[in-house]
């Protein structure tokens, strides 16, 4: 059993349609189902019930789901105290003004973050990828 795995399930559970759960996670839909049938194989167990129409979650299948997006919870949690010790400073920011309120340059709230990102950039530090 893989993350990947853990992560597919939880797609499909989310758009319940195998077409948009593939599409979402980036894949092919025969690739996702060969998934899907490979950790059931594994776990023995169904964690979907399938039809032309409707992909809904069995018992043990909503039991293995929860799980499953806990432990994706904790896996990215991970990865952020590993960013954390390196001093690394990712994720999203949002600000909100009212209209009564007196505009505020962002540089004079945040200076560092204002020199490490040009016009229009969304994500600090930079995706250098």
């Amino acid at each position: 059993m893989t993350l990947q795995q853990l992560k597919y399930i939880v797609a499909i559970d989310r758009y319940r349609n195998f077409a948009k759960a593939a599409d979402a996670c980036g894949i092919s839909q025969p690739t996702l189902s060969a998934m899907l049938v490979k950790l059931e194989e594994e776990l023995d167990v169904r964690i979907f019930e399938r039809s032309n129409k409707n992909v809904t979650p069995t018992i043990a299948g909503e039991k293995i789901i929860r799980q499953a997006e806990r432990a994706i919870a904790e896996a990215e949690r991970i990865a952020e105290l590993v960013s954390e010790d390196k001093g690394d400073v990712a994720g999203e920011l949002q600000s909100k003004c009212r209209a009564y309120h007196r505009p505020i340059c962002p540089a004079k709230i945040y200076p560092p973050l204002h020199r490490g990102l040009s016009a229009g950039e969304t994500q600090y530090p930079r995706d250098e990828g």
